[in-house]
Order: structure tokens, then sequence, then C-alpha cells
């Protein structure tokens, strides 16, 4: 059977007239797609709900209020003092200052009305992108609303809300497949330009890894259509042969080369580079130094030879980066005997020492038997607000984190996704549409199998044939698809989550569905079908629809029975730990969650299968209106409950009380906190419907929030926070280093705190400090402790830690003083006070990119700022009058690190003031190249605007005729 003979030109021609598949306004899409996207919002965008799960609400939402913050304020945010000791910020992906899509948030109206509608419109541009897509193949206006219906509600792409650089991402991935396709199908160096356009938005935006996808998509497409054309040259050889050859000096020839599909993937990719330069250098240059690169082993083939050639005094250097857990040092007891190469084969199959991004890349993996979400919605439980996760505990495996509330997509768009997959060419040289389908067909699989991660070759193993892990030759992830990618694809283990590839499985899936829909409602126009062999093929499709739909209604009235079985579900109890948010597991809650999911899809199959028996007295109009409206209902009814939010004034009135705590002369320098905290003990036995709104304010009660320039106006409010030993997206190679050498490290761990700097501690009770070294501000069995106070938190003030500035000079053994061992005493702390009348360092001026010191020195010595050493810092130093308040001359300073980590300036004796100035010179060359690029980008389209495309005859080695 050939399930494509509908996509023939005249069959499709003659059946679409009847059907009316004009090109008049798509009603059907603006209909569904918004009024779904309106109906899920409509608290967010019309009334006081702010949404509040996971990442959304402690990272991105006060990420983007703090760039605001400094874009409002003048400043352009190169570099942050409000992670850990300072670090990079623009050279971070994830902040996407540069999207165009940020310019809503300067509009005029309420920040967090402003977020809804970021996140609210990148749910329907993403629903846009798709249906454009879908039409611009030929899909009709029913198939390609079904597609985007599917695609921008589907779990993995709406509950990316709760990580925005991801959603936003998404929405923007259709629009690059489309041109991306233009491009190889049309040959058009115009087309491969768009194309560089939309990925750089992607980029831009924050999300490289979704166009890194992109990219293996569309050579994977080349790929395809390479094979194809080769296989029409052997056919057609001897019409080749007569075709006169051109010289390499023609422009024909020239012509021809432009237009080879490796060059047009190259010049996407180049132009790309040059559109997000401004993004890409800085960002390449931290990711250089930062703690990602650091590895014991090497973890793909792209790594060995810079491991052969390193000497080993730079291999030590990187073993300071891992995490000696049990799972990595499971073979390494003999590690310091190992050669190069045994070395390298435990790298890349992930025996021995494995360093934590690694070990990392691979959290949030989706179990294989959780697929079943895509045809029954959050039956396997969910982690919030309550604890009903059952399903990992059924199976026996441990339920990671989700990172996707579901993978449903509605089961009429995934059954019929499965009925047009095909993974081989058809030989029928007019299909146009089968290069497409089989190309889908293996995107889908490659990255379902890819999302799943940590389930490889070595966990089949395990799970299949019982070898117990400390056995197994290989490890989990080893053999499975996404190692596969990590190892041999160049600069694919900088990546991190292999479940990001479910998100873009979506998009496949949804395409797939679009071209499904339309065998299925043009099946209905089968009387201008006069080819006996068609009919009988239409009728075979709609067999195996029904057997499809019918199979899973049986299953899931099987399935009624022992989920009706309420002693079963209690049983449960005894088997699933309690979590430390959500509490003990709720076995009503799960039982009602999976029998809603049952019924739901038997009654959406029931409908569709009412549907097609009598379809024949419904009009095609009314047919495709019925069951659009089936899919919207059935994806509304998933997606609701996966929308957490909470009122906003209960959000912005529960500030920090122990903030009041805090007295400082210098409020515009950030205070430093380390923060050791955990939720409160009682979570783990009580249950909460609103545990996602306690969660949030808990949060924002402890500073456990990332940026905190999102809270009302107030002197408490208003004083900046640093949170030190935090670690991030990313964090420098330097300073997580050191960290992991010295604070991770519970001996001197006090006084380590206070060689960073830092002044209070948020610890949990039952790690009181050195009260030699700590006072106690509150604790929650003081008295005047806030009402609202964590039960299990107590925040202790440093006695003296290291100040912000100093002068440190070589002792006579020349080396310079160790101050993590010599934490001044009030004593000497008086001394030094006493003694700065005469010789001082202090800052009189503190901004994300500019700070200025004054310093005077009665001998040489060394200035020393306790902020991260980068090379990105420049230093003016001026050198002042005796009285301060004449400038006799000025030169630029030379700054060095200091104990590996801080930023310091030898100078003469003097009065010195210096002004550090961070001017990376990676920004301002992506600037002019990035600059530089778009101007001639849209020079170009002013030039293309005016020239009409000339009709020409297609090419010999044309496959296929243009749309």
């Amino acid at each position: 059977m050939n399930p494509f003979f509908l996509f023939r030109r005249r069959n499709r021609h003659h059946a679409r007239k009847q059907l009316k598949f004009s090109k008049s306004f798509p009603w059907a899409f603006f209909v569904f797609n918004s009024g779904l996207c309106i109906l899920l919002f409509w608290n967010i965008l019309f009334g006081q709900q702010q949404t509040c799960f996971r990442d959304e609400s402690h990272f991105h939402y006060p990420l983007f209020r703090y760039v605001q913050a400094e874009l409002n304020a003048g400043r352009f945010p190169l570099w942050t003092p409000y992670d850990n000791i300072g670090q990079p910020f623009f050279a971070n992906a994830a902040i996407g200052i540069l999207y165009p899509g940020k310019l809503l948030f300067f509009l005029p109206l309420d920040f967090a009305l402003l977020y809804s509608w970021y996140l609210a419109g990148h749910v329907f541009l993403a629903t846009l992108t798709m249906y454009r897509l879908m039409r611009s193949w030929q899909i009709s206006s029913w198939g390609a609303t079904l597609s985007a219906l599917s695609y921008g509600f589907c779990g993995t792409v709406f509950g990316q809300y709760c990580n925005p650089i991801f959603l936003a991402g998404a929405a923007w991935v259709p629009e690059a497949i489309l041109w991306a396709d233009r491009t190889l199908t049309r040959r058009s160096l115009r087309n491969a330009l768009i194309c560089a356009a939309v990925l750089s938005m992607i980029l831009l935006l924050g999300d490289p890894q979704a166009a890194f996808h992109v990219g293996l998509a569309a050579s994977l497409l080349a790929l395809l259509r390479w094979k194809r054309e080769h296989h029409l040259r052997k056919i057609n050889r001897t019409t080749l042969q007569k075709t006169p050859a051109c010289s390499i000096f023609s422009l024909r020839w020239f012509a021809k080369i432009l237009r080879h599909r490796l060059i047009l993937l190259g010049v996407i990719a180049g132009t790309t580079f040059l559109f997000s330069a401004i993004q890409i250098l800085p960002t390449s240059e931290f990711s250089r130094l930062c703690e990602r690169v650091g590895y014991k082993n090497p973890r793909s083939i792209w790594e060995i030879p810079a491991f052969l050639l390193a000497d080993e005094k730079n291999l030590a250097k990187e073993e300071i980066l891992f995490d000696d857990t049990a799972v990595s040092t499971r073979l390494s007891a003999d590690v310091g005997q190992l050669t190069r190469w045994q070395r390298i084969f435990n790298g890349l199959f992930q025996r021995g020492i494995l360093d934590s991004h690694q070990v990392n890349s691979y959290n949030f993996s989706t179990h294989p038997l959780s697929f079943v979400s895509f045809i029954w919605s959050n039956v396997t439980g969910r982690n919030f607000p309550q604890n009903t996760a059952w399903f990992g505990s059924v199976f026996n495996y441990i339920k990671s984190p989700d990172w996707h509330f579901t993978l449903y997509a509605g089961v009429i768009p995934f059954l019929l996704a499965i009925l047009v997959l095909r993974f081989r060419l058809c030989p029928v040289r007019h299909v146009r549409q089968n290069i497409r389908i089989v190309w889908l067909s293996w995107l889908l699989v490659i990255t379902l199998l890819g999302g799943i991660g940590y389930y490889g070759l070595g966990w089949m193993l395990t799970f299949c044939f019982g070898v117990p892990p400390e056995q197994n030759p290989v490890s989990a992830p080893v053999g499975g698809v996404y190692w596969f990618m990590q190892v041999l694809i160049p600069g694919y283990i900088q990546f991190r989550y292999a479940p990001k590839l479910l998100t873009f499985a979506a998009c496949p899936m949804a395409m797939l569905a679009g071209y499904g829909f339309d065998l299925l409602l043009l099946n209905l126009a089968q009387k201008t079908i006069n080819s006996h062999s068609t009919t009988s093929d239409h009728l075979q499709l709609l067999k195996r629809f029904n057997r499809f739909a019918i199979g899973i209604i049986v299953l899931s009235i099987l399935l009624l029975f022992p989920a009706s079985m309420q002693s079963e579900w209690n049983h449960l109890i005894t088997k699933i730990p309690a979590g430390e948010f959500n509490g003990p597991f709720q076995p009503n809650l799960a039982q009602k969650q999976v029998l809603g999911s049952l019924i739901q899809t038997i009654l959406v199959l029931f409908s569709v299968l009412l549907l097609l028996r009598y379809r024949t007295h419904i009009p095609a109009t009314l047919f495709s209106v019925i069951l659009l409206g089936v899919v919207a209902t059935d994806l509304y009814i998933a997606c609701r409950p996966t929308l957490f939010s909470m009122d906003r004034s209960q959000y912005y009135k529960n500030c920090p009380e122990f903030l009041k705590q805090i007295e400082r002369p210098d409020d515009f320098m950030p205070i430093r906190i380390h923060l050791n905290v955990k939720s409160p003990p009682r979570w783990q036995w009580e249950s909460s419907p609103n545990r996602e709104t306690e969660f949030r304010i808990h949060e924002r009660r402890l500073m456990q929030m990332q940026y905190h320039y999102d809270a009302p106006r107030n002197r408490f409010d208003n004083l900046p926070v640093a949170k030190a030993i935090e670690s991030g997206t990313m964090s420098p190679y330097s300073y997580t280093a050191w960290i992991r050498k010295n604070i991770r490290n519970d001996y001197r761990f006090e006084n380590n705190l206070m060689f960073l700097g830092v002044e209070y501690v948020l610890m949990d009770v039952s790690k009181p400090l050195d009260p030699n070294l700590a006072v106690m501000l509150v604790h929650p069995n003081q008295p005047d402790t806030p009402t609202d106070w964590s039960e299990n938190t107590v925040l202790w003030r440093l006695k003296n830690p290291r100040q912000r500035t100093w002068i440190e000079r070589e002792n006579k053994n020349g080396n310079t003083r160790k101050n993590v061992t010599n934490i001044p005493n009030e004593e000497k702390y008086s001394q030094e006070t006493e003694k700065n009348e005469q010789e001082f360092a202090r800052l009189i001026h503190y901004e994300s990119n500019n700070l200025i010191i004054e310093a005077k020195l009665l001998e040489s010595g060394t200035v020393v700022l306790s902020d991260q050493f980068w090379t990105g810092w420049k230093l003016w130093i001026e050198t002042l009058s005796d009285d301060g308040q004449e400038i006799v001359s000025s030169f630029s300073g030379n700054i060095r690190p200091i104990e590996g980590i801080f930023r310091g300036v030898d100078l003469p004796a003097g009065h010195f003031r210096l002004n550090y100035r961070y001017v990376p010179n990676s920004f301002w060359q992506g600037v002019v190249l990035s600059g530089t690029s778009w101007s001639l980008f849209f020079v170009l389209l002013f030039i293309w605007s005016f020239i009409s495309p000339s009709s020409k005859q297609p090419s010999r080695f044309q496959i296929e005729k243009k749309d």
C-alpha cells in the first residue's frame, strides 16, 4: 500500500478543489489557537496571577527584571557582581539581552504583566510559525491548524513556560526549518541568508542548542536529497553524458558551485556566526574558561588530540573539577597508573572518574516507559504540587525530576503522526512530499531516542538481562543516541540535559500529524478519485487508523479496572518515598489522575471514531471543525493542570525580613551572603495543594532567588545582595576550582567564607557555625524571630570578613601572605583601622561594569580587590596630589590574579585613584562583525525586493518542481 497517493499533484488538486481549501483568511487557526492560548493564560494576562514554577520564578523572572533595571539605568550589563564574587554576565548566552523580543519590556506597563505577555506571546508564536511552515508545504489550512495546536500546546513546548528561553527557542524552530528546507530545495542564496537570520534569533535569545539541532536536521535533509538525486542520476546517465561541461572560469560554473547544498549549508553556518558574533564571541571566550571545559578524561573524540598533546602539569590542573561520587569512582582505584589511551577509553565509555558536567548532562533523562504519556496525559503522575508520581516505583526505576510536565501532544495528532511514518524513499519520482516525510520520520525517532538520555545500552543490560551495575562492562548511557551525539558531534558535549531533544521532537511529530490529517480529510473526497487502486488504498488507510484507535480504547478500558482498585493504590504508600518538597504520596489524587487520563483518551478516540463512521453525511468543513474542536479540548484539559500560578500581591509582600538585621553605611556595594538552606522538614510529611505557592514564598523570604531587583522599593529591599559560592549555568573555571578545593571541605569552613568577603550566612539549623567566628542573629526559637521565618534556618553574621579592598605586601621569603589562615582578629582589626588614617584602600564607586578605588600607600605594595579576576577588565590609574584634589598624571595598569581568583595591581608609594572598567575585546569585535553583517543583509533584501524573479527552465538535475 502506498499511503501517499493523495499527495500526487492530480489527486491532490481535485480533492482540494472539492473540499474548497482556499487561501482565504485562516480563521480556523486564529479561532482555535488564539482561543486556546487566551483560555489557558486568562488569569495571567487579564487577572492578578503570575506564573510560579521551578526555574521561571527563582531565576528567569528575576533575571529578566534585573536586566531591564540595568538597561533602564543606562548600563549595559556586561558584568555582574551578584553572582559569586563577580563573573561575566552578557557572555552567558542564557541572558538573551539582544533578542528583539525583549523590546516588549520597554513598554510603560507593569513588568509582571509584560512578562506574562512574553510567555503567552511565544506560545502563540510557536503555533503561528508551525502553521506558516505547514501551509508553505502545501498542507491544507485544517491540517496546518492541527499541526499548530499539537505543537504549541503539547507538554514539551507549552510546559517550557517555566524556561522561557527554551520556549522562545521552540517558537522559532519551525521558521528556521522552513527556510532551511527552502534553501536546500530551491538552491537559493537569498533563502540561506534568511535562514541564518532566523537561526541568529534563536542564538540571541539564549538557546544555542535549538539552533544546533536545526543545523543537524538540515544536514540530514541535505543527505536525503543528495541520495535521491544520486539515484536519479543513475537513471538519467545517458542524458547527463550529452550535457556539455562548463569551464571553471565561467559564471555558470560559479553559479553551479553556489547552488551546491554543502556550500549553502556552509553559507547558513557562516552567516549565522556573523549575525550572532556579538553574542557568540563573548560566550565562546567565557566557555573556554568555565567549569564545563574541565575534564580528567576526554569525553568526545574531538577532545582526544588536545589530551594527547597536553603535558602532565596541565592534566593535573583539570583534576580539581571532579565530584568523587560513588557512581563516578566505581572503577577509579588505579586511575593514577592508567595510560593516556586507557584514560581515553574510560572517558569515552564513562568508566572511572567523570567530571560533574559529564554526569549532569544526563540529568532529567526521560525513562522509555514514560512514552505512554503520548497516549494518556499525565498518567505517570506528577511531582508538583502534590506527590502523585507513582509510575517509577511500580516499574522499579527511580523517577528523575521532571523536565517536562508531560509528553502529551494529543492522542489524535500522535496517531496521525504514527500513521504516516515512512523510513525509505519512495521510488515514485513525482511524489514531492516523500522526502520530507522520510526526513521527519527519522528526525522523530532520533530525537525521541535521544531524549531518554541516560537509558542507553548499558542500562538495557541491567534492565533486560539483570546485570548488576557494578558488574556492567559499560555505564548506563553508553550506546544510547544521546551518548553517540556527545561522543561524535563536535561541541555537543558542552550542552546539558537530554530531555531538550524531546522539545525538538515535538516539531516533526506535529508536522507528521498535519500530513496525517490531510490524508484522513482528503479521503472524504474519494468520489473525485477514479482509480480503483487509490480507493482501495485510502480505505486501508482508514482501517489502520480505526484499528489503532480501537486498540487503544480497549486497552484503556482494561486498565480502568486495576486503576479503580483503591486497595492497590493505598499499598503504594509504603513503596513510594515522601518528597522533600511535595510531601508523602497521595494515592487518592493519583488514582483520580490516572482514571481521568484513561477516560479522557477513551472519550476523545470514541468521538473521532463516531465522526469517521458518519463521515459521508458530514460536510468537509464541519468535519474539520468538529475534529479540531475535539483536539483543542483534549489539549486544554491536558495543559490546564500544568500551569501553576499565584497571586502577584502575595508574591511581592513576602520580602526577606532578615535584611532588617543588616546595618551597612555603604549601601552601594553588594552584600555577600552564603545560602545553605533546605525546605521546612514538615513539608516531607505534610501535603498541600498550594505547595508551589508556598515554595515560592519560602524562596523569597530566604533570598534563594538569583537576583533581587524584583521587590517593592524600600530601604531593605534595595540592598544589593550577591550570593557567593553559587553554581549557575556557567561558572568561571578558577573560581569553581578554588571552591571545590576549599569551601566544600568542612575544615575551616568559616575562615574560607570570610576569605571571600562573605558577611552573612543562612544555614540549616542542624549545621551550626563556630561561635568564635560567627554571631547568631536570627534563630527560629528566639522570641523576636519573625512569624514567617523558616523553622529550620539560622542567620549568622561572620565577625571579621575580609574587606573588599586591601593592601598586600610580600613577606621576607618573597611570598604573598596567605590570608586564608590569617583572618585578622578584633585587636588586629582595630590596629589596622588606626593605620588606615595614613595608608588605606577603599571603594568609592561600585557598579556592574565600572568601579573606582582610592588608595594611599606609604611604600610599594599590591592593591587587591576581592572580585573575580577576568581578562576583560581594564585599569586606568590616576596619580593624585597628597590632598587627593588634583590629578598629577595618569597611566594604564596591569591587573594580575591574586590567590588565583582576586584582582590585584602593583603600585609604588603614593596616592592613587584606580578606575576599573570592564571592556572585553570579544564584545566589541562582535559588535563590528554583527553590525556590518546585519547592515549588508538589509541592503541585500532591499535590492532583492526590486528584482523580480526570472522565469528559468528547470535544471537537468532538478528532482522536484518548485513551490
